[in-house]
């Protein structure tokens, strides 16, 4: 295996990359980002949240930085770090001129408010293929289009990235931010208090189905002994086809609640004019995309 990293000595670099190289045709990035972009970052996000959300007694985009910070500082971490991870992910690709095949695998995220925010990202890239003959074909180019259940399927997720989490008092629902504390009941309470909460969206495989639908019965502080069944397939033989007394608490719940997909959510999402502009440079995206291909 061969590593290759980025300049160390310049700490005013907005990015240090190392480059392991775990086969031919997998690379595994180490991304770190200086601290004063990832605060360039994080005021961003912060005056982004400050125009779209609403609370009693201030006008919408006039609510003070402080209170913006106090009631919504997890989520402006959260739109930070998913923010940076986006741009510098693309800016590593151009910067060393890789060509990955398939969705990269994000991992090991490290953030701290106020210092670097560092990740790993495993991809496979094209391999290099010598060809005996690169002339004298004619080939068709098809017609290509950008199918607009793709555009809607990327327009949602822009919304979903840039929803705004809000505390629930009602059992969690899929969709729903949870925060749970979920220990064996043969485990002593004390290990258990010593690791930190899961927190995980409901309804997107994130837990085991029967995890989720016991912390649907659940209000929020309260905790209960549930009878959990792993599956067939789970990762550790001991537990897989088994079932188990768990406890499990819920510590916090919260919904997204959505931008409404409109003139000014494009705004925010990318300074354009319109939502047709937005969805007009998405289908362009998405079009070139498929030439690439």
């Amino acid at each position: 295996m061969t590593e290759e990293t980025g300049d160390q000595t310049d700490r005013n670099r907005p990015l240090e990359v190392a480059i392991e190289e775990e086969e031919a045709w997998k690379r595994r990035l180490t991304i770190t980002v200086a601290s004063d972009r990832v605060a360039k970052a994080r005021r961003r996000e912060r005056r982004r949240l400050g125009r779209s959300v609403r609370i009693k007694g201030f006008r919408k985009g006039k609510v003070p930085e402080r209170i913006i910070e106090e009631r919504f500082g997890q989520v402006i971490d959260e739109r930070t770090v998913t923010a940076l991870i986006r741009e510098t992910y693309g800016d590593v690709l151009r910067e060393k001129d890789l060509q990955p095949v398939g969705e990269p695998a994000f991992g090991d995220v490290q953030y701290d408010p106020g210092r670097s925010l560092t990740f790993q990202v495993e991809i496979e890239i094209m391999p290099e293929v010598a060809l005996p003959r690169v002339g004298g074909f004619r080939i068709r180019r098809p017609e290509i289009d950008a199918p607009e259940e793709e555009v809607d399927r990327i327009l949602e997720r822009l919304r979903d990235e840039r929803a705004v989490l809000e505390p629930v008092d009602r059992s969690p629902e899929d969709g729903d931010l949870v925060s749970v504390r979920i220990r064996r009941t043969d485990e002593p309470e004390e290990e258990a208090a010593e690791r930190r909460p899961a927190r995980f969206e409901l309804g997107v495989g994130q837990a085991i189905p029967a995890v989720e639908e016991a912390i649907k019965q659940l209000r929020t502080g309260e905790a209960k002994e549930f009878e959990i069944r792993f599956p067939e397939e789970f990762e550790d033989p001991e537990l897989a086809g088994a079932s188990r007394p768990v406890q499990i608490e819920l510590l916090d719940v919260k919904s997204k609640r959505l931008p409404e997909l409109d003139d000014d959510f494009a705004s925010e999402a990318g300074e354009f004019e319109s939502l047709a502009a937005l969805r007009e440079a998405i289908r362009e995206d998405v079009r070139r995309h498929y030439e690439e291909e």
